[in-house]
This record gives C-alpha cells, structure tokens and sequence, in this order.
C-alpha cells in the first residue's frame, strides 16, 4: 500500500498532483504520535520508494524515529515517483560524515528540487528541506527539517524534535513548529542550507 493509498484514498497520479506541502503533511500525519527515537532505533509505518524494508513495521503505533529518517520518510512518500535509490537513502540520512549537506544532494539526485545557497531567497510559499549544523568540525548539533516558507522568512516547520516535554523522557518526536530564516541562522553557526522542493 501506498502512503496515497493509505492516506489520502487517491491513485498515484492524482496524489502527485496535490499541492506539495500537502503530500508532506500527508506522509507526516503517519508519524503523529511517535516520539523521539529510543533504544530500539528508527522505523517507517509504511513502505516508501528507499526506504529499508527491515525498518518498515506497520500498525504499531508510537514507534521511534529521528529528524533524518522523519524527511527521509516524508520525501519518499511525497515523491514517489521521484528517483530515489539507495545511495539518495544514505545521503538522506548522512551516512558520510564527510559530507554533511548530502541531504541537500539527495534531493537535487532526486530530481525533487533545487539547492539554495541562501535560505532567505528562496521564494515565499516554497517548501524546503533544511540541513543544520551546529559545528562542522568535529560534526556534531544537526538538524533536518521540512519547511513552508511565510512572508519575512518565517517558517512553518515539520520535523522530529529530541526535545522533552516538562517530565518527558523521550523526545517529543514529530511536529509542527515555527521558526525564522534568522533564527535557525543564528542556532545553527556552521549553517544552515536547504533545497526548494518541487513538482
């Protein structure tokens, strides 16, 4: 089963047709009410164009997952006629340390989108994937994010959060934010990049 199958009730080609940030909420709602990964790692709750089909366990509910594996599972199952492979699966998740933007690579491998050197020109009403670092050497402090740009660089952000709730012991996991281009440039000090996604 597809996620447009399971979630949106549509063949392919009419899910590929919805607006993009629209396939992203829809591939995110599957998440809603996951936590932060634990001790038993990352799954997927449906199978995605990629993704490892080891990871994928249907119907149970309050799995783990972390940011990566979160907009690596949003962006299969948005695009899923995109040219995901393998190797755009690894770079989703940065497998190589030496290469910490590949998720920005992915996308563009994928042909979903286009990189943008500065996050402040992407176009309003945009939607981006963000790589974040907080430094680069030694690697350490990033983040990935699914973004909505909003008039003067506010941004409505989906994405798998490691922060605790008030006695929490698990990070919160999925959600829905909001942030600013100048925000997470401030944050993240080795930089913030992003890719415009598209079609």
């Amino acid at each position: 089963m597809t996620i447009a199958e399971h979630r949106a009730g549509l063949s392919v080609d009419d899910f590929v047709k919805l607006p993009v940030w629209t396939r992203i909420c829809l591939a995110a709602s599957d998440l809603l009410g996951w936590h932060y990964r634990d001790e038993n790692g990352n799954r997927f709750p449906l199978p995605a164009p990629s993704l490892p089909p080891q990871l994928v366990k249907t119907g149970l509910p309050e799995q783990g997952i972390d940011c990566s594996s979160f907009t690596a599972y949003c962006l299969t199952s948005g695009f899923p006629r995109a040219a995901w492979t393998p190797a755009t699966y690894a770079d989703l998740q940065i497998f190589d340390a030496a290469r910490p933007w590949s998720p920005i690579e992915a996308v563009v491998a994928a042909r979903v989108g286009s990189a943008v050197v500065e996050l402040a020109s992407a176009p309003e009403g945009s939607v981006l994937l963000t790589q974040a670092w907080s430094s680069l050497s030694p690697l350490s402090g990033g983040h990935a994010r699914l973004c909505r740009k909003h008039a003067s660089g506010v941004l409505e952000v989906l994405e798998a959060s490691s922060r605790t709730e008030k006695g929490g012991t698990l990070g919160i996991g999925p959600t829905r934010t909001w942030t600013t281009v100048i925000d997470l440039q401030r944050k993240y000090k080795a930089g913030v990049r992003g890719a415009v996604l598209s079609g």
